[in-house]
């Protein structure tokens, strides 16, 4: 439940930041929906800035690639603490290693659309 939460305060944070109206997406849209074994995040949001997609879209592919996640996210805290700044991006890499979703992003008619997924584990009671 924590993770969810924290991954959906971070997709709509980004849409909300670098998101604006184009004519195939005139206002945020985020769903969630849950099966028994998975729940998914989606956020989708219009973006003019094909520079910010393309990184987007690079970050998400390294994460998904990446044999360790953790070796990510710290390169991205460094680079942070080295030089501070707005959009440091760190969201989507806390997304993967927090919260161990999978991510995944697609772009058409400057709409961007954010899916984050993650197998619910079975509850165990002690």
């Amino acid at each position: 439940m924590d993770a969810a939460e924290m991954v959906a305060c971070e997709l709509l944070e980004n849409a909300i930041k670098y998101g604006e109206e184009v004519p195939a997406a005139r206002a945020i849209r985020f769903t969630l929906s849950m099966t028994e074994d998975r729940i998914e995040l989606v956020t989708t949001n219009g973006c003019t800035d094909r520079g910010s997609v393309n990184r987007l879209l690079c970050r998400i592919e390294s994460l998904r690639s990446a044999p360790d996640k953790t070796e990510l996210y710290i390169e991205q805290l460094h680079e942070l603490l080295a030089s501070p700044r707005d959009g440091a991006n760190v969201g989507i890499y806390r997304i993967a290693m927090e919260g161990g979703f999978a991510l995944d992003a697609t772009y058409a008619d400057e709409t961007v659309t954010v899916t984050a997924t993650r197998r619910i584990h079975d509850r165990v009671d002690i």
